[in-house]
């Protein structure tokens, strides 16, 4: 077993592997764009390079956690295209980064469960959205 951290990514994203190292961590998860807002500010290059080599130099898995807007089960249309395009995003943060997982969590999941149909239009979302990744729901 792993143990690790949600670590800040204030002063950019690799300073969060720095505070990783300094906690003893084993893996850590991060925000890669903002966890209560719905844009995000694009990673420059420099950051993507810096980033990319501190985990390498660590060795250990980075997560990082989806925003807590995104609502893939949303019934609302608006919130649900919202939900969507920032998803895309999280999963295109995270191809940059080269980050090893990320956690979202679909909301209403007992709406979730009770309905099929919100069900495979979460999972279908998930299928469409990531065929260059490999990643199934």
């Amino acid at each position: 077993m792993l143990l690790g951290a949600h670590e800040s990514v204030a002063g950019g994203a690799a300073t969060a592997i720095e505070r990783g190292r300094a906690d003893g961590c084993q893996a850590i998860q991060i925000f890669a764009r903002p966890s209560a807002q719905w844009r995000a500010k694009p990673f420059s290059p420099e950051e993507v390079s810096q980033f990319r080599s501190e985990h390498a130099s660590v060795g250990w898995p980075v997560l990082s956690h989806a925003s807590y807007l995104i609502n893939l089960c949303a019934v609302d249309p608006v919130l649900l295209d919202k939900s969507r395009l920032a998803m895309e995003d999280e999963l295109v943060r995270a191809e940059e980064l080269g980050l090893d997982y990320v956690v979202v969590h679909p909301e209403h999941l007992n709406r979730m469960l009770k309905d099929a149909n919100t069900f495979t239009r979460t999972t279908k979302f998930i299928d469409m959205s990531t065929p260059s990744w490999g990643i199934t729901s």
